[in-house]
């Protein structure tokens, strides 16, 4: 079974047509010349993190044969990068190579939210602050306090911790407020300091 137009379509648009993998990130799509009809020659390749085939990269896996050309399961990369992959599978696991994929898909986001300017980057950190506000109970803190003085730990507030930690940890900032973006970052932290020094 092929790729279906669909799931390709989604894949290139989210990974805005470059190579998925950070150091890289290059355009897949080059000029070419007029004897090209379309004018335009594809550098890229619609790679599988589990292969079709059992015996190939990553094959060893619980997912459905029908699923694996699906766009979960497919990234785009560059062919030097598909090649890096396939031939070394021991270095790049399934669970990383989804990493990689979202981690890209969420910079294209950013990238396209911040051209718009000082505006784009002012939504995107007022969308970080309201998360910490809503993440690590800003809103309740009073409440917070006394539990903690209590040495009671509040499951919602461990939580909130753990979801804000992972999200500052996966974002890709926009430039400009370096300071805010190690308040943020360091909010979490410290709130992560704050649950391991409480008794279980």
């Amino acid at each position: 079974m092929g790729f279906q137009k669909k799931d390709i379509k989604i894949l290139w648009g989210k990974a805005a047509g470059r190579c998925s993998m950070p150091e890289c990130r290059k355009l897949l799509v080059a000029d070419a010349s007029d004897a090209v009809p379309s004018k335009a020659v594809l550098r890229a390749e619609n790679c599988h993190v589990v292969t079709e085939r059992e015996n190939g990269p990553r094959g060893q896996s619980s997912l459905p044969q029908s699923d694996r050309n699906r766009y979960p399961n497919l990234i785009l990369l560059c062919a030097n990068h598909h090649t890096i992959i396939d031939q070394d599978p021991m270095s790049w696991p399934i669970e990383l190579l989804h990493q990689i994929k979202a981690d890209h898909e969420l910079w294209v986001e950013i990238q396209l939210t911040t051209t718009n300017g000082e505006s784009g980057q002012r939504r995107y950190y007022s969308e970080m602050l309201n998360r910490a506000t809503a993440d690590l109970l800003l809103a309740r803190w009073g409440w917070i306090c006394d539990n903690a003085f209590r040495c009671i730990l509040v499951e919602e507030f461990v939580d909130g911790i753990n979801s804000f930690c992972e999200i500052t940890n996966r974002a890709v900032w926009p430039s400009d407020y370096d300071e805010l973006q190690a308040s943020l970052v360091n909010s979490g932290a410290f709130g992560a300091q704050q649950v391991a020094v409480l008794p279980p």
